[in-house]
């Protein structure tokens, strides 16, 4: 029945303080940080004694301030809220055991010069003296055996809180409440439940292992038929997905013919245009160069006006191109030279427009074949990338299935390796309990065979007494001079003895008494132990 404390509390540290050393200016120098202490910032204060009062330092005061240099004594207080003070007792039980009740009290500082006054150190013991004067301290656990321990937590807990309900626990400069009632379990209470605890354990271990096993094997053939599972709709795949392939790459292939046939066919036509229309071009300047050198002839021979209209008429059909006319309609002088060169020079710019076109055109037929062989390459590439990806696929499939194969095993190894394991613990566990039962049943043995050494030794001891009863009541004491204590020897048999050492004492009888009380001491104890 003791309060319970891990650290000083509420006066953390009280100090006597002497008169600081005489120097500086007025005769009296300040405290040295020594003197004084300096506790951690927070909920602590220092409470120092100057003369007959008391003056509350929040750690503001210095060491030079007029009350720090006159105090006498300086206390450091806690102030934290709500701090645990444990009190620890014991109740009897009904089975002459005990009750261990341990209650908490949170506590707080209110008036910490009250607190010094009291000199206050210390609030567990006056917490105890509380408890203990509750009317019913001795009784409350005296209904209750030590085996009902959760019966009287309840009744305890209740007569306890109720108790703080009424009478509320004081302490000067202080507020304190009932936190917590707990009563402890006892030591043989908790013997016992670990005891069944382990049975329990031990009856859902070998549950768990029939489970286990029953599990193992159930799952070691749905792993079984997985793997077959598995391996059939891979296969199954692959074959599906080469056959899905071959057909891609025939359809691709027929694509491709056909694309190829079209772009000859488009070509040839292409072709065949473009060469008509330069044989036409080289007609035309062929008729073009020919009417120049007939112009320059008939220049040089100087033909008469009448003549060179004559000789136009007659070449007017050969005339059939926009050149020829520009031509003829100078020779007819209605368009004068500059007229002329400015439309043969229009004619020159829109023969080299032609020029441009067709290698335009030739360019355009050059890059649509460009294209589409680039088509087809890309065509190609994307087929071998179809053909790729699915051996790809095959081998991630086949790598799939031999990682998820590794994987079951080695679940299946971790599996027995923890069964293997859990039956070890289990075949200790029997092991240890039955040299435990061989312990008790030798140390129940040892008990037997004690018990039944005293029950023969009291058996012989009544023999001795039956056979010194029958010799004083047959008068054979009165004409022999034998001591009782003779007679009532027995040898190892339970025969009596005449003479020898006197008999054993056992151990739960008294002394014989000495002189003529000897023979009446034994007779009496046979009938106390009856």
């Amino acid at each position: 029945m003791t309060p319970t404390t891990t650290r000083p509390y509420p006066i953390v540290e009280m100090r006597e303080l002497h008169r600081p050393s005489r120097t500086g200016l007025w005769g009296i120098g300040p405290r040295t940080r020594h003197d004084v202490p300096r506790p951690r910032e927070g909920h602590f204060v220092l409470v120092y004694k100057v003369g007959n009062r008391y003056v509350v330092d929040n750690m503001n005061l210095g060491p030079r301030d007029d009350k720090v240099i006159n105090a006498s004594q300086v206390t450091v207080v806690d102030l934290g809220r709500q701090t645990p003070v444990e009190v620890e007792l014991t109740i009897p039980s009904r089975d002459h055991s005990f009750f261990t009740v341990v209650v908490t009290f949170a506590c707080s500082v209110d008036e910490p010069v009250e607190v010094v006054q009291g000199g206050i150190t210390d609030p567990g013991t006056i917490l105890l003296t509380y408890l203990k004067n509750h009317h019913g301290y001795s009784q409350m656990g005296i209904g209750f055996p030590i085996a009902d321990v959760n019966e009287a937590r309840r009744y305890i807990n209740a007569q306890l809180s109720a108790y703080a309900t009424v009478c509320e626990p004081e302490i000067a400069g202080m507020s304190v409440t009932m936190a917590s009632v707990e009563v402890r379990t006892p030591a043989e209470e908790k013997a016992k439940a670990d005891a069944r605890r382990q049975m329990r354990d031990w009856h859902d271990l070998e549950n768990e292992r029939v489970d286990l096993d029953g599990e193992l094997r159930g799952h070691k053939q749905h792993t079984e038929h997985g793997i077959s599972r598995t391996k059939q709709e891979n296969e199954h795949e692959l074959r599906r997905s080469a056959q899905a392939n071959d057909q891609d790459y025939d359809d691709a292939d027929r694509r491709y013919r056909h694309l190829r046939e079209d772009e000859e066919q488009v070509h040839s036509i292409r072709a065949a245009r473009i060469s008509r229309a330069a044989r036409d071009e080289e007609r035309r300047d062929a008729i073009a160069a020919r009417r120049l050198e007939l112009e320059a002839e008939l220049a040089r021979m100087g033909m008469t006006e009448e003549y060179r209209l004559t000789a136009l008429r007659a070449n007017a059909e050969l005339l059939d191109d926009p050149v020829r006319a520009l031509q003829l309609s100078y020779l007819s002088g209605n368009m004068t030279a500059a007229e002329l060169a400015r439309g043969i020079q229009e004619m020159t710019d829109h023969q080299a427009k032609l020029d441009r076109d067709r290698a335009d055109h030739q360019h355009e037929i050059e890059r649509d074949r460009q294209r589409n062989e680039a088509g087809e390459r890309r065509d190609q590439l994307e087929f071998d990338r179809e053909v790729k990806r699915a051996e790809l696929a095959a081998r991630q499939a086949e790598a799939n299935r031999q990682a998820e194969e590794a994987r079951l095993e080695r679940e299946n190894t971790r599996e027995r390796e923890s069964l293997a394991m859990m039956w070890d613990r289990h075949d200790k566990l029997i092991a240890k309990r039955e040299e435990e039962e061989r312990r008790q049943r030798e140390h129940a043995d040892e008990i037997a065979a004690r018990r039944a050494n005293e029950n023969l030794q009291r058996q012989v001891y009544q023999a001795r007494i039956d056979l010194g009863k029958s010799a004083v009541d047959r008068g054979l004491l009165d004409t022999s001079s034998m001591d009782i204590a003779e007679i009532l020897r027995l040898d190892n048999n339970g025969m009596p003895v005449l003479a020898g050492n006197e008999p054993g004492q056992l151990p739960d009888q008294p002394a014989p008494a000495a002189g003529g009380e000897s023979g009446a001491a034994p007779g009496d104890q046979p009938e106390r132990d009856s």
